[in-house]
């Protein structure tokens, strides 16, 4: 077979070869000098020579086109030397986001960089690393509701047309069965995943794998049941592959939604500068003035999560100040408490020192009970929590969106500290006033 070379190539056989998901290789080298016997070209003729024949032996596992070589690289440390040619790191990036974006504008998703210079390692592993850093998939949706039917059962339910990454963007969690493939798509078979709650009104307790439904005038068979964190709506839906539903849908192109995955290791502000990048995109390919607002419309979910953290640092200041509060209010109560109980002691504590109990004596005493009291009722409402949690857990989650609500351990052990402490503090001052009683005093007390 003749090397695929993409500058000998006309427009049609690179648009054949992008459908045919093709390899790019983009071999990058250097210009510098080689000491007084070689050529300045040197590396860019090996890495040149070397993607051709890789690309050759590729060719008959994987279709496969070799980019002209980026023949100007990091040479810095040539540079005291006659001919070199360097670029800095930025520079290199750029051209390397030019290339890569230029590729996949025109339908090809997989790129290979291939160097040809030692000067270049650590500058490709970053780039290709900010490369790829940004999107990890991309899924589409196409929507459509449908009457389905299983034998006498029938209910309207949403149907979603979805394609393979769409499990993992959505979190979808396969009970029974798997998830749609890339097969489903390219032969756009019928092939349905029913959420949990279609499963269980159409089927009841019937296994639905591999049983047929109608929907549509079509018949689908179900592949698999899932459920998913979103809740009752998401479980309400039908996957099916989305090419499958476009065919079926007069044959068209349509697409209602297009959801970029990004990586969760880029920042906020990086997703949103990833969000201007792909309305720009869009705008472009799709003859769109930039200053259309309303021609693209782009829901970015790292904004929503910002706005939730930051609800949530707020909710946490009001719970901390609310925390900070009871435990004063608690403070006070033991302390009322134990100002009620030396008074009632009071002849015991006058005996005791007429006995020979030091002030020292009386303060252990009256501490211990504090901490004591205040020990056993914070545990005792330690367990209530627990219990409360168990009953109403389930219902926190399905309503107010709280998942796993439990008390840690280390929060457990933490609150007993808190006890121990404020139970001390609590009973100091009743125990010092206690300490401070004349035995006389005491003993006359009616």
């Amino acid at each position: 077979m003749a090397l695929m070379e993409w500058a000998n190539l006309k427009a049609h056989e690179l648009r054949a070869l992008a459908a045919d998901d093709a390899v790019v290789i983009a071999p990058v080298a250097a210009m510098e000098q080689h000491g007084p016997h070689l050529p300045v070209q040197v590396d860019s003729r090996l890495a040149t020579e070397v993607s051709h024949r890789a690309a050759q032996k590729a060719h008959k596992e994987q279709a496969t086109v070799v980019l002209p070589v980026v023949w100007a690289g990091l040479s810095e440390h040539h540079m005291p030397f006659g001919g070199t040619i360097t670029l800095n790191y930025e520079t290199l990036l750029s051209i390397f986001r030019c290339i890569v974006d230029s590729v996949q504008r025109h339908g090809f998703n997989k790129v290979v960089i291939l160097n040809g210079h030692g000067g270049n390692i650590d500058a490709c592993k970053m780039i290709a690393q900010s490369l790829s850093l940004e999107l990890d998939d991309i899924t589409v949706r196409v929507n459509d509701y449908a009457q389905v039917k299983y034998k006498e059962v029938s209910n309207g339910y949403s149907i979603r047309g979805v394609s393979p990454p769409h499990q993992s963007a959505e979190l979808t969690i396969m009970m029974h069965g798997r998830f749609l493939n890339y097969d489903d798509m390219k032969y756009k078979r019928r092939h349905v995943v029913i959420g949990r709650l279609v499963a269980e009104y159409l089927f009841k307790k019937e296994n639905p794998i591999g049983k047929y439904i109608f929907a549509g005038n079509h018949s689908w068979k179900v592949i698999g049941v899932f459920q998913d964190e979103g809740g009752d709506n998401e479980e309400r839906m039908i996957y099916v592959p989305y090419t499958t539903l476009q065919k079926i849908n007069k044959d068209n192109d349509k697409l209602d939604q297009i959801i970029v995955i990004y990586n969760n290791n880029i920042t906020y502000a990086e997703s949103v500068k990833l969000e201007q990048k792909l309305e720009l995109f869009i705008k472009k390919v799709k003859f769109i003035s930039p200053d259309d607002n309303r021609g693209v419309y782009i829901s970015n979910t790292s904004e929503e999560l910002q706005e939730r953290k930051r609800f949530a640092s707020v909710l946490q200041i009001i719970v901390t100040f609310i925390g900070i509060g009871t435990l004063i209010a608690g403070i006070i109560g033991i302390s009322n408490i134990m100002v009620f109980v030396v008074k009632e002691r009071t002849k015991e504590i006058g005996i005791r020192k007429a006995l020979g109990a030091t002030p020292k004596n009386i303060v252990t005493i009256i501490l211990q009970e504090s901490i004591f009291i205040t020990t056993i009722s914070g545990y005792v409402g330690l367990i209530l929590a627990f219990g409360v949690l168990q009953i109403i857990g389930d219902s926190l989650q399905l309503d107010y969106f709280i998942t796993d609500p439990n008390v840690k351990t280390s929060n457990a052990i933490f609150a007993t500290i808190l006890l121990i402490v404020f139970g001390t503090i609590a009973g100091y001052i009743p125990a010092r006033r206690a300490a401070k009683i004349k035995p006389i005093i005491a003993l006359r007390d009616n």
